[in-house]
């Protein structure tokens, strides 16, 4: 479990691009504290492609380690990611 939410490649662009709308994203709580164990886990890792938007987002208990709210470029920690590193 490295992220709560997680989309690897989006592409469509316009009113029709992938997006998050009005989410709750919940870290850890008390039937769930194992998820602590994973020093890196995120609420959302973005794509590693653009056309993406996180709008209304609301993240609660992701207050341990080295967890953050947001992440970027899903999957680009094996050796094969195709990230060119740019964000828009």
């Amino acid at each position: 479990m490295i992220a709560g939410i997680e989309f690897e490649i989006t592409g469509v662009t316009g009113e029709n691009t992938a997006r998050i709308t009005n989410a709750t994203v919940v870290g850890s709580t008390e039937n769930a504290e194992w998820r602590q164990f994973f020093r890196n886990m995120h609420g959302i890792i973005a794509p590693r492609s653009d056309n993406f938007t996180i709008e209304g987002a609301k993240f609660y208990n992701i207050n341990w380690k080295e967890a953050a709210a947001l992440g970027d470029c899903s999957h680009c920690f094996h050796p094969a990611a195709t990230d060119s590193g740019a964000r828009t």
